[in-house]
């Protein structure tokens, strides 16, 4: 209703420099994002802090927090998956694959790397996007500079313990063309690591023990993917 009385500017931001379409989109409120865009919403939009850009866009938003159906929406409208990395003050986020694979949102995986919208959440499609292909899937991304294979073996630490890990997305990414033999360079203290010595390492060390049975699922679908047992890292 506020829309058609033409007295809401669908592109206005809150004090957080953030616009409607993002909040929609961080919600998972589809049919919001699909009259906001109807209404001429800018899906490229990135949120404005300090009158600096982030980079963080609807896109990042509905990824992050595992809404595949708002991804599919927004990817089939023209947003990269491979956007340029969002920024938070000093904090460097990721690309929307990248989130998706840390976060271990696998049906926003499959929307990012399949190229298309999945048709199974019911997005309609403007756009249609290549598969990501095996380079686009090596790509170093954030302030951690790992491409999304690692992001999705790596973990971190949380209130509620240790998080991340994702055995489904490992095997996905994989799959999809994420080589399981990368060697990481440049990185400020996992230099040369592959991602099986990731998977292997330290990370491991403050594990629950309900986090063992994901470590040898993550083997698993490394050596499945042809991971070399002799690399070193």
């Amino acid at each position: 209703l506020l829309l058609e009385t033409g007295r809401f500017e669908p592109n206005a931001r809150d004090d957080d420099g953030f616009t409607p379409l993002m909040a929609a989109a961080e919600f998972g409120h589809i049919e919001v994002l699909k009259l906001l865009v109807e209404h001429n919403a800018d899906v490229s939009a990135t949120r404005v802090r300090e009158k600096k850009h982030d980079d963080i866009s609807a896109l990042h938003q509905a990824v992050k927090d595992g809404h595949a159906q708002c991804a599919a929406f927004l990817y089939g409208k023209g947003e990269p998956a491979l956007a340029v990395p969002a920024r938070r003050d000093k904090d460097p986020r990721d690309t929307p694959v990248g989130i998706a694979a840390f976060k271990g949102h696998l049906d926003c995986l499959r929307v990012l790397c399949d190229g298309v919208p999945d048709t199974r959440l019911g997005a309609a499609a403007d756009a249609r996007h290549a598969p990501l292909t095996s380079e686009e899937l090596q790509t170093f991304s954030g302030a951690r500079m790992l491409p999304p294979l690692c992001h999705a073996i790596r973990g971190h630490m949380s209130p509620e313990g240790v998080v991340g890990r994702h055995p489904a997305c490992v095997r996905f990414l994989a799959h999809a063309g994420g080589d399981a033999n990368l060697v990481l360079k440049g990185h400020p203290y996992l230099n040369g690591h592959t991602p099986l010595t990731l998977a292997l390492g330290s990370w491991w060390a403050e594990c629950p023990e309900a986090q063992k049975d994901k470590r040898v699922d993550i083997i698993e679908a490394l050596m499945d993917a042809g991971a070399d047992v002799d690399g070193v890292g």
